[in-house]
């Protein structure tokens, strides 16, 4: 300090504050920003300014601002210029004592990127989404983003349009304008593209001069122009949105990127077509090396078919004869209930439905119409739409942004209970099924389950189609016609439930079956066996009603083996002893009302529900062991335990049985495998045990039935 070398700054200077990028300053007063030198790591760089950035600063902004300035089109973009710059010491110190001086940013704007609260649930700009309406918002927002895309197809110049560099312009959310900034370092263009010619920066910056393309700011080939604003603004901006939206079930990413595409096309020679573009790999920066890997490109429009089979007919659900049930309506506000015997009918609807982001409720075509309007209308639904047309149900549906999709549980265990879906959640479900099930990859789903449950729907129908399949789906359930047509399909895949894949496997011999997946119920070990023997690739999933497929079992070895939990979700369950199976997915806790284990291998192994779990004095008996131990006595096709009132126990266990095995074999058989307390008080013996379409029994509703029957 004596010699002059070191000065204090006077304290009368002006006040100044961070800005969201750390080293740009803002002026307290509304003055200018000052970018610095700050001499921190950062994500994938130290955040020094690079030295031959500085002093061309100015002439970067005051040329890119002529050409904004020249296209009408781009009259939605401010360019915030940089004016002024200085550098010190640089050889000395390179670009650690340096400064760009740039014009403040406008007064409302706000931060170009998702944020979501700390919660993770609901973004800080979900009550703009409520406001002005998901869909519309976010094509909005993509309008506004068109600047940045047509300064890369029609004047060769590409912006580094990441968070930090861009701003938004709104008016109480609503998106009015783009900010940007911050160029002196990455923005990019391409000579012979440029409709306003480049400034000399080599006369402000003499090593520029005669440098190969790709060293500053002159690119040589049209893609280095797309590789930049891809990695910014695609990989990163967009798809973070995207993600976002899609996670808190306002927008599925499927609709958000067919936005995308529509307010930025594809441009010729650019190669905005393909099907990967190369992103930073920003941990090899923080190791000193340059890198990129190849991301997925969103822009690219995906292969996924939309067609599918009604037994042997091509079905198009959006060909040009399909009516059009929205006809106008807020896709966010429709939630049309479909009850409908035509099977490709009913199919095509939910599909463009969930194409177009609107909610609908699938009915059973068996279900009586009074109670199927009784249902539509506890659903929410303001339409249903029968084979006599369309009728208003003379009410108003929930906002839903995106679509939802309602099905009710099966009832076994209780009354039916609604159950609403959006899309997003069901997409997530379909990839996570794609990455757990490759096995199935290459095989043709056939699907004999109606679509009007998740099963036959989603894991049958979209799950093939997501696969790039072309999904055959019956209208009939006669055995014989289906191993017929099954004999016509390239390596079939047959979702079915549980009675007509017995069924199916004891018509069809060994190894007459391709592949069969199982759901609904536990198959009962003889039907387990049977369809085991029947079959090259036997599967079996896991799921609730609430939450979708959780689980897939490939080649299981039990009957009660559900398999590994499909990767997003996180499956509890118990580990010595059956224990209460809880789901964990996406910031939810699903409690499923089953019991299970998870095993060694880190398989679910299905235990029985929670409610049929038998209280015998205090001590919990499971049904299924019973049932386990009946089946093991040859003769015995198929078996269900219950419990009954006991005075003196509170319950005990009865088994209703099918087979031809007389009721004291089976007795002295159970006497030698269980315990006392496990061991049925009453064993009834029937032609055919009651099994609904799903290979389900209700065992309250048994107990109740057989109460009276003689033992």
């Amino acid at each position: 300090m004596d010699r002059g070398a070191l000065q204090v700054l006077p304290t009368d200077a002006p006040r100044m504050q961070a800005t969201a990028s750390l080293r740009t300053l803002a002026a307290c007063d509304g003055g200018d920003h000052l970018k610095l030198s700050l001499g921190v790591g950062v994500t994938s760089s130290v955040r020094d300014l690079v030295p031959w950035s500085v002093a061309v600063a100015p002439a970067i902004s005051d040329w890119l601002g002529r050409v904004v300035a020249s296209d009408r089109h781009l009259a939605g973009l401010t360019i915030l210029p940089e004016h002024g710059a200085a550098i010190g010491a640089r050889d000395l110190l390179g670009g650690r004592l340096a400064v760009i001086r740039r014009s403040r940013r406008p007064r409302r704007d706000a931060p170009f990127g998702p944020v979501p609260d700390p919660t993770r649930r609901r973004p800080l700009i979900a009550p703009w989404l409520a406001a002005h309406g998901t869909r519309a918002w976010t094509g909005q927002l993509l309008a506004i983003l068109r600047p940045v895309w047509r300064l890369m197809t029609h004047h060769g110049i590409a912006l580094e349009a990441h968070g930090q560099n861009l701003l938004m312009t709104h008016d109480a959310g609503w998106p009015t304008g783009l900010i940007a900034r911050d160029f002196s370092e990455s923005l990019e263009y391409l000579p012979d593209r440029l409709t306003l010619p480049a400034p000399d920066l080599a006369a402000i910056e003499p090593a520029m001069a005669g440098a190969p393309d790709g060293t500053y700011h002159r690119m040589g080939r049209a893609t280095d122009l797309r590789d930049l604003v891809a990695d910014c603004l695609v990989t990163h901006v967009l798809s973070d949105l995207a993600d976002l939206l899609h996670r808190t079930d306002h927008l599925p990413e499927a609709i958000f990127w067919r936005l995308a595409r529509a307010a930025l096309p594809h441009a010729p020679g650019l190669g905005t077509e393909a099907a990967t573009v190369p992103a930073e790999s920003l941990a090899a920066g923080l190791l000193g090396r340059t890198a990129t890997h190849p991301a997925p490109n969103p822009l690219k429009e995906p292969a996924m078919t939309r067609l599918f089979h009604l037994n042997d007919t091509l079905i198009d659900p959006f060909g040009p004869d399909v009516p059009d049930l929205l006809a106008g309506r807020d896709p966010d506000r429709t939630r049309i209930a479909l009850l409908m015997t035509d099977r490709a009918a009913c199919l095509t609807q939910i599909l463009c439905l969930r194409d177009a982001g609107a909610s609908c409720h699938p009915i059973h075509p068996e279900t009586p119409p009074d109670q199927a309007r009784d249902l539509a209308r506890r659903a929410g639904c303001d339409l249903m739409l029968t084979d006599a047309g369309l009728q208003g149900l003379g009410q108003d549906a929930p906002h839903a942004p995106g679509g939802v999709l309602i099905q009710t549980s099966s009832g076994t265990t209780g009354a039916p209970k609604i159950i609403a879906r959006s899309w997003a959640a069901i997409q997530t479900e379909i990839d996570a099924y794609l990455r757990a099930f490759p096995q199935a990859a290459d095989m043709t789903p056939v699907i004999a389950a109606p679509i009007t449950h998740s099963y036959g729907l989603i894991a049958g129908v979209l799950v093939g189609q997501a696969r790039g399949h072309v999904p055959v789906v019956l209208d009939h359930a006669n055995p014989r016609a289906i191993l017929r047509q099954l004999a016509q399909i390239r390596d079939p895949l047959i979702y079915a439930a549980p009675p007509l894949l017995n069924v199916l496997a004891r018509l069809s011999g060994a190894q007459g079956l391709h592949a069969v997946m199982s759901s609904g119920t536990v198959l009962p070990q003889p039907w387990f066996d049977a369809i085991r023997a029947a079959t090259r690739h036997m599967f079996q999933q896991y799921g609730c009603s609430e939450a979708g497929c959780l689980s897939i079992a490939q080649d299981p070895d039990r009957p009660e083996d559900m398999g590994l939990p499909l990767p997003h979700v996180r499956l509890l369950a118990g580990h010595d002893a059956p224990a209460s199976v809880t789901v964990h997915a996406a910031g939810a806790v699903v409690q499923t009302g089953d019991l299970g284990v998870i095993d060694a291998r880190g398989h679910l192994i299905f235990a029985g529900r929670q409610a049929e779990v038998i209280d015998v004095a205090g001590l919990n008996v499971y049904p299924a062991q019973i049932e386990a131990a009946a089946l093991s006595l040859p003769g015995i096709t198929d078996a269900v335990a219950f419990a009954i009132p006991d005075p003196a126990a509170h319950q005990r266990p009865a088994l209703a049985y099918a087979g031809d095995v007389a009721v004291s074999l089976l007795d002295a058989h159970l006497a030698a495998l269980l315990s006392p307390r496990q061991r049925p008080v009453r064993l009834i013996r029937l032609p055919a045990l009651p099994r609904g379409a799903n290979g389900k029994i209700a065992r309250r509703t048994l107990a109740q039935t057989l109460s009276e029957t003689p033992a």
